[in-house]
């Protein structure tokens, strides 16, 4: 297994637990997924979040989705779509790190929370990695 598919099978894992974890106020990140979901599907009339909101909200349950997608990419063909995937990678990255930098209430994160950031900077790392392509040269 090259290093690559390591670093994805590292950072599925994370993402997998992370789910499971508390993450936000009490919420495990499976809970969190679920009310970005209603946020999207506009089933949460407690959260009045405008369109921005639901921007904002919707990026976060596509960051899901996309996931185990560029992971199982990563993972099973890796040269289709590598830039692709590299920028995606960066950018469902950031997004998840805008929730740390836009919340005033740090001491409401939980551990699942920065397990699922870790998870998705290990997968864009493991997206940048380059293919070794070192051989042994040949005796004469």
């Amino acid at each position: 297994m090259k290093a690559k598919q390591k670093l994805a099978a590292i950072a599925t894992g994370a993402f997998i637990l992370s789910h499971c974890l508390p993450a936000y106020s009490g919420s495990t990140g499976f809970g969190c997924f679920l009310v970005c979901l209603n946020i999207m599907l506009g089933q949460d009339s407690t959260v009045h979040a405008g369109l921005g909101g639901w921007i904002y909200y919707s990026g976060f349950v596509l960051a899901n989705l996309l996931f185990p997608v560029l992971a199982f990419m990563l993972m099973f063909s890796a040269r289709c779509f590598s830039r692709t995937r590299r920028w995606l990678s960066l950018l469902i990255s950031l997004q998840v790190l805008s929730w740390l930098l836009n919340n005033e209430e740090l001491s409401s994160i939980g551990a699942g929370y920065y397990v699922w950031l870790g998870a998705y900077i290990l997968l864009f790392i493991a997206h940048t990695l380059k293919e070794s392509t070192s051989q042994v040269p040949a005796v004469a």
